[in-house]
């Protein structure tokens, strides 16, 4: 499975899964090469001997018969015999070489086996992340009047960045990023461009009277909410046909891009 390079909780499932899956083919390697170096490939006789062997039986079968054929026949035996020891050799190291594919074969596939299901486990824990994640999104949602104070919030730090934005009469269109992270104890924002953030403009549950979230899955379910929430209120300030707003997300980290007519816009004069 590639890389998750839109949610650092599902990139870090998918991790930790990867790291069980690279054990498991580590032990797989270690039995593969145990059970390779089991088997012992022979090495064919020497002919050497059989040779000596057929010279000396040639001389007494020539003997006791007399002639040449006799001679011939004594000597080949031996190396009828070292032939067919070589044969059995080449067969016995043919089935050898059979089964070390067969285990390679076997380990590769063990391998493959086990990081599919990493990856399984790795799309499956996603899935029951975003299960909870649109679980808690849809509960606020359901309670929206709750969550007024965070969108007066959220208005109040939307239009400071619109209003930090680039007016110049030389831009066409304002841009400007809403940047927030819901963590556990509230909502914290940063300026885009700079990624700087400053302590006073978050938004603390506690001192709002707010309980606190515990866990990863309510901090992205809230963010969503917030976000829809958030767009809401923004179409209501400004004409729909005058201003565009995309939201993307990292988990619980949210940008809200926000592109609107410049009304101090001055179309450029032709000079010829």
């Amino acid at each position: 499975m590639d890389p998750i390079n839109n949610s650092r909780m599902k990139e870090q499932m998918r991790l930790n899964n990867n790291a069980e899956a690279n054990r498991k083919a580590s032990e797989i390697d270690s039995r593969v090469l145990r059970e390779i170096n089991a088997l012992k490939p022979e090495k064919k006789p020497e002919a050497t001997g059989y040779i000596i062997g057929g010279v000396l039986l040639g001389w007494v079968i020539g003997a006791f018969t007399g002639g040449l054929i006799g001679f011939v026949v004594g000597f080949l035996i031996p190396i009828g015999m070292w032939g067919a020891a070589c044969g059995k050799v080449n067969d016995t190291n043919a089935n050898i070489e059979r089964r070390m594919k067969e285990i390679r074969a076997k380990g590769n596939a063990d391998k493959k086996k086990a990081q599919k299901e990493a990856d399984m486990k790795t799309q499956k824990e996603a899935a029951a992340y975003d299960t909870e994640v649109r679980k808690y999104c849809d509960r606020a949602m359901a309670k929206a009047d709750l969550f007024t104070p965070m969108i007066d919030h959220q208005e109040m730090m939307f239009q400071r960045m619109i209003s930090h934005a680039d007016h110049g009469s030389n831009m066409a269109f304002v841009e400007a990023d809403l940047v927030y992270t819901v963590i556990n104890t509230g909502i914290t924002y940063t300026y885009h461009d700079s990624r700087y953030s400053n302590s006073i403009d978050d938004f603390n549950f506690s001192k709002k009277r707010f309980r606190d979230l515990h866990s990863p899955e309510e901090c992205e379910g809230l963010a969503f909410a917030l976000a829809r929430m958030t767009l809401r209120r923004m179409k209501q300030l400004y004409p729909a046909q005058s201003m565009r707003i995309e939201v993307s997300h990292n988990d619980a980290e949210v940008t809200m891009h926000y592109r609107g007519a410049n009304p101090n816009y001055v179309p450029p004069k032709d000079i010829f």
